[in-house]
């Protein structure tokens, strides 16, 4: 088994300064390069830092959601 700790670094000031700046959930993964589930964790520690309840615009939408998806003869395709 390696020993090597995989940490992904967590900014509450500057995830504080990007939400309160009105960034959404995607431009806010992007910016810290993390995931929506490793946002959703920094907002909820964030969150009971600050006991604040914070907003974040797109935080729960579907990915899937956006595709453009069409069906013909029960065969559903994705526009890309």
């Amino acid at each position: 088994m390696s020993n090597q700790v995989n940490s992904i670094p967590y900014n509450p000031d500057k995830l504080r300064t990007m939400i309160e700046g009105g960034c959404t959930a995607r431009e806010i993964m992007l910016e810290l390069r993390i995931s929506a589930f490793t946002l959703m964790e920094q907002l909820v520690m964030l969150q009971e830092i600050d006991r604040k309840i914070y907003i974040t615009e797109g935080l729960f939408d579907d990915p899937e959601k956006e595709k453009a998806t069409f069906r013909k003869a029960g065969i559903v395709f994705h526009k890309e």
